[in-house]
């Protein structure tokens, strides 16, 4: 389908809108859904509702649990300023607002934990957080008809928000927005598996001999026997395949997707998962959950576990998905977005451009 077609398209699969610039700050900017009239909040660079035949990238960055999009806007834009590539670059970050930001009734809001799942708003039930997603996605690849990539990023429960919605989205994807769509996953907490299997009893029980998460090591010696259904503690975890952990008794926007379908189209997405080599605490606001500690203790063995499983039990290739260490980054967003390894994805060149690194989430 031609390019010029694509508004057509779109229009069949998604609800009309509107977007209008807003007083949040000098970049920030409501998006309006035109059948509901409820406001979403985000920070752009661009005016999503005016065409621009100069940008050729658009990157939708997505905070973490401290839902500061400023934050992630304003790192974005810093790193793509430094490297010469703004002026063809839109970044987007959506703010997930809740109760705690104390949001009027015209603007949509979600509950605080809820969001990076795909729940539905608190104003109406059937606009889900990653329909907003969609929503946004849709708006950049109808505005910019020179897109020639999307870059879906987020950083800890961002990075799970893109891991979820990448597996679940029917919109925005290559095949409907017909520009290449890249989900880049940086140190989750938590994966959505796709099947009931977990590492085996004797397997999670030598996880700290054969998956260590040493720093400078990606060991991880698993082999697809060790990944066996169901787990081995369900009895005292049933739900450690239910809700974000996967895909039964599947919630919000996930729940309208057949599971097959998620199944079957998931190695075919276009995945990077960035692990952040120091990324070993088992504290909080680490997910402590018998169904996360099911995967893996720290947020980088996870990530190592979750490469093998997918690689030796779900036909996953590695030229579609790759998975990268980053050398000297804990759990820290500036740390990771400023690595050689974040901004080969991003397209970006690689020279350091000293920002302070933040802890900030």
């Amino acid at each position: 389908m031609e390019r010029g077609n694509i508004a057509l398209c779109i229009i069949l699969v998604a609800a009309v809108y509107v977007v209008v610039g807003a007083h949040l700050n000098p970049t920030g900017r409501y998006y309006i859904d035109d059948i509901t009239g409820y406001k979403f909040p985000y920070y752009a660079n661009l005016d999503l509702s005016t065409e621009n035949s100069s940008v050729t990238k658009l990157i939708l960055v997505i905070h973490g649990g401290q839902r500061n999009a400023i934050d992630y806007y304003n790192l974005l834009y810093n790193i793509a300023q430094s490297t010469n590539t703004l002026p063809k670059t839109a970044i987007v970050a959506p703010h997930f607002l809740c109760w705690k930001d104390n949001p009027t009734l015209d603007v949509l809001s979600f509950d605080c934990d809820g969001w990076l799942r795909g729940l539905a708003s608190v104003n109406k039930d059937t606009i889900y957080s990653f329909t907003v997603l969609d929503w946004l996605l849709i708006a950049g690849a109808m505005r910019f008809p020179h897109l020639t990539e999307i870059i879906v990023v987020g950083h800890s429960a961002g990075g799970q928000t893109v891991q979820r919605y990448g597996a679940s989205t029917t919109k925005g994807i290559t095949e409907v927005l017909r520009v290449p769509v890249k989900y880049v996953v940086v140190n989750p907490g938590t994966y959505m598996y796709l099947d009931d299997k977990r590492l085996s009893h004797s397997a999670h029980h030598q996880l700290k001999y054969r998956c260590p998460a040493l720093s400078g090591s990606s060991l991880c010696n698993f082999t697809a026997s060790d990944f066996v259904g169901p787990y081995w503690r369900v009895g005292s975890c049933p739900e450690y395949n239910s809700g974000k952990y996967g895909l039964e008794n599947s919630e919000g926007y996930i729940r309208n997707v057949p599971a097959n379908t998620i199944i079957q189209r998931y190695p075919s997405r276009n995945f990077t998962y960035l692990l952040g080599d120091l990324d070993v605490k088992l504290t909080r606001p680490l997910d402590l959950h018998c169904a996360a500690n099911a995967t893996g203790y720290s947020r980088k063995q996870r990530g190592l576990v979750w490469e093998k499983y997918l690689y030796l039990t779900q036909n996953v290739s590695n030229t579609t998905q790759v998975f990268k260490i980053v050398p000297h980054c804990g759990h820290e967003m500036t740390c990771m977005f400023n690595s050689s390894e974040f901004r080969a994805e991003m397209g970006s060149p690689t020279d350091p451009i000293g920002l302070v690194h933040s802890r900030r989430l």
